[in-house]
């Protein structure tokens, strides 16, 4: 079931739907811009292909498939066994194709497809995303690919604003909140990002990505360069950091070393985030950067 994000076919998806979805290429994208990018990805296309061929070659390109215009004839003879009209019979047979003994496969092969399938998502973070189609064909798919996807992907969690009253937006809050516990379980990486409330200010900062380890005994803390309207380019000052550091680090030490459910995340622990970084922005050496509250 969807909870977030509902799908609008008017706009091609819901608002969190892009994600998984491939790039739409059309001859709006203009010609010279379709034919840089076909150089950048190796493609050997004649000189009056047309925008629509083009287009279909990035889309095929997409999609993992081959680019028969790179091969001579002999080569395209191996795949077809006519040579009139080779490259249709070849897309047709790629657009065509079945495989219908998947769950034939071993287990440890599906979850190989499973991780490839994840692997060609957007590298952003996800914030408040939809399941993925392949998790809504049938159960037996659903329960096994979607604690690959989560256990793959990054998760964001938007706090509201640098202040004492930081705390997870309601998007944030809800999805989480939402989430069932075995998949929040398989969650192994968070960006946090600190909303600016303020329309008319700065844009939305990222302040932190961690990842736990796959056996939970350990996890990776990055500092990100944040910055609001009293932070300049260079970030917060290296005293501020690591009042923001020791703050997370609490928070991880204890979702690591707990007895019970140790190195997962749950949804308490967004809230645990969220206070930690309340404490924060209470500390003498971030004040300075305190956005207003009221």
């Amino acid at each position: 079931m969807s909870l977030f994000g509902p799908y609008d076919e008017s706009r091609g998806g819901g608002e969190y739907d892009g994600y998984w979805r491939l790039r739409r290429y059309s001859a709006t994208d203009g010609m010279i811009d379709l034919k840089s990018l076909a150089r950048a990805r190796g493609m050997k296309l004649s000189s009056k292909i047309s925008e629509l061929e083009i287009a279909d070659r990035h889309a095929r390109y997409d999609r993992g498939l081959l680019t028969y215009d790179n091969y001579t004839k002999e080569e395209l003879r191996n795949f077809a066994s006519r040579e009139k009209a080779l490259l249709r019979l070849l897309h047709h047979a790629d657009d065509s194709c079945t495989f219908t003994k998947f769950f034939n496969l071993s287990p440890e092969i599906r979850i190989l497809v499973y991780e490839h399938y994840c692997a060609c998502f957007s590298q952003e973070p996800l914030i408040m995303p939809t399941e993925p189609p392949l998790a809504r064909v049938c159960r037996s798919l659903r329960g096994e690919s979607l604690p690959v996807v989560y256990s793959q992907c990054s998760f964001r969690v938007d706090l509201e604003g640098a202040h004492s009253r930081c705390r997870p937006t309601l998007g944030t809050a809800l999805f989480f909140g939402r989430l069932q516990p075995s998949l929040m379980a398989r969650i192994r990486k968070l960006l946090i990002r600190i909303r600016d409330e303020d329309e008319d200010g700065p844009p939305d900062e990222e302040l932190a990505q961690i990842e736990l380890s796959k056996d939970g005994e350990g996890y990776d803390l990055i500092l990100l360069p944040y910055r609001n309207q009293y932070v300049d380019d260079e970030g917060l000052p290296s005293a501020a950091k690591s009042i923001v550091e020791q703050g997370l680090r609490a928070v991880m030490d204890s979702v690591t070393t707990r007895t019970e459910a140790a190195g997962q995340f749950t949804s308490t622990n967004v809230y645990r985030l969220s206070w930690a970084m309340q404490e924060v922005w209470k500390h003498e050496a971030l004040q300075p950067f305190v956005l207003d509250d009221s």
